[in-house]
């Protein structure tokens, strides 16, 4: 009988955890927060750093992402499971945990409440994940501008639940079948993925301009990519969207 118990750490991102720009690597402050499970405090003028640590035995990861207003980017790969790094003008607190089973791993980040400005934010939020589990990925934000370069993962699943703002994923080819849920209203919307890759897109939005070349109209609302029947990797879009600008690249 499989043990479903998860092992669950749960810290606030209010300790000595300065980022190291000359050997990359965060504080003291953060290892030894670590080790000993205790919190230190630390001036929220200080950049807001956190890093998860990957365990060999991880095949399976998810990330869920709650967040408000600002800038998120997803660009770069590490060898940690995640790395979390936040700069700018009003920077947040943010809460993690970690649940870990067997070769499965959850890692849930979520802004503090009571720490968010509901102002122009000028945060900028940088996220690097570790290319090797197979990830389903998820993400709650606010009026935000998004960018998550995902060609280098190998990405199974990706939910973005959006309020006002510019989003723009870029997908690979690292794993055949991806789903992509996207709810958001936001003023503009791009996805750029391979061309060799066959894409199905279901669409219930009010838009103003959409821009899909190689996509065939299959009924109201439906579009599939000329290559999709033949296509080794598929894409299924799901995009229930207010936008005034959706494209979909293929490169």
């Amino acid at each position: 009988e499989t043990d479903m118990r998860w092992n669950v750490f749960n810290r606030w991102d209010q300790y000595d955890n300065r980022w190291d720009q000359n050997n990359n690597s965060f504080g003291n402050g953060y290892n030894s927060g670590l080790k000993s499970g205790k919190e230190t405090a630390e001036s929220l003028q200080d950049k807001h750093n956190f890093m998860i640590p990957y365990a060999d035995t991880t095949q399976n990861a998810t990330l869920e992402l709650d967040a408000a207003a600002g800038s998120f980017s997803l660009i770069d790969t590490t060898s940690e499971l995640l790395t979390f790094s936040q700069v700018g003008t009003y920077r947040s607190l943010y809460q993690y945990d970690v649940y870990r089973n067997n070769h499965d791993v959850k890692v849930n980040i979520s802004e503090k409440r009571e720490n968010i400005f509901y102002r122009k934010s000028h945060k900028r939020v940088t996220i690097r994940l570790n290319p090797k589990p197979i990830w389903d990925i998820s993400l709650n934000a606010g009026a935000s501008s998004v960018n998550y370069d995902l060609s280098k993962f190998k990405v199974k699943k990706i939910s973005l639940d959006g309020g006002a703002g510019s989003f723009k994923i870029t997908l690979g080819d690292k794993y055949p079948d991806v789903k992509i849920d996207i709810d958001a209203g936001a003023s503009s919307l791009t996805l750029r993925v391979p061309e060799s890759t066959g894409c199905d897109l279901e669409i219930t939005a009010v838009m103003s301009g959409k821009y899909l070349p190689g996509f065939n109209k299959v009924s109201s609302g439906h579009y599939q990519t000329e290559n999709y029947d033949a296509a080794k990797n598929k894409i299924h879009l799901n995009v229930d969207a207010a936008v005034s600008s959706f494209r979909i690249i293929r490169y």
